[in-house]
């Protein structure tokens, strides 16, 4: 019964609301009928804000990330961790002109291949809504790296 659930969610937020604005307007109106007036006006015209402030808030919090610079122990200490370098591995080309050794040194046994040239290193789930996970392509051509991405695996 989708519309109870609907209702229950707007009295719990309107109910604060409400006796906030009871507090605040008791202090300052004397007259009882504006009194009422302006504390259920604001209580309607208000809620809607508290419940999508409440609501981006959540998803922020949801979704948010630091963005981390490369460091090769916290790369290999803390795989679950990696997607927070990834962004700076493939913006800072750090790793563009390496020799595979040169990779490998720096982050550890690729995850798999995905073909001769392409290796491929899993960075975990981003918190928020992500199923799949990110991967790092990693390009080889004469056994030097020539483009690193990432992609959604």
């Amino acid at each position: 019964m989708r519309n109870l659930e609907d209702i229950l969610l707007i009295l719990t937020l309107s109910l604060p609301t409400y006796f906030f604005w009871r507090w605040l307007y008791k202090k300052f109106i004397k007259n009882r009928l504006k009194y009422h007036a302006a504390t259920w006006g604001s209580t309607i015209f208000i809620t809607p804000f508290v419940y999508a402030a409440a609501v981006h808030t959540l998803l922020f919090w949801m979704c948010y990330y630091p963005n981390r610079n490369f460091e090769t122990q916290q790369w290999i200490e803390r795989p679950e961790k990696r997607y927070e370098m990834g962004s700076n591995i493939v913006e800072s080309h750090i790793l563009i002109g390496n020799t595979e050794e040169q990779v490998k040194a720096q982050l550890g046994n690729k995850d798999r291949f995905d073909g001769p040239n392409v290796w491929c290193y899993y960075l975990g789930l981003r918190p928020g809504f992500d199923i799949d996970g990110e991967i790092l392509l990693i390009e080889f051509k004469n056994a030097k790296v020539i483009k690193v991405t990432k992609v959604q695996g």
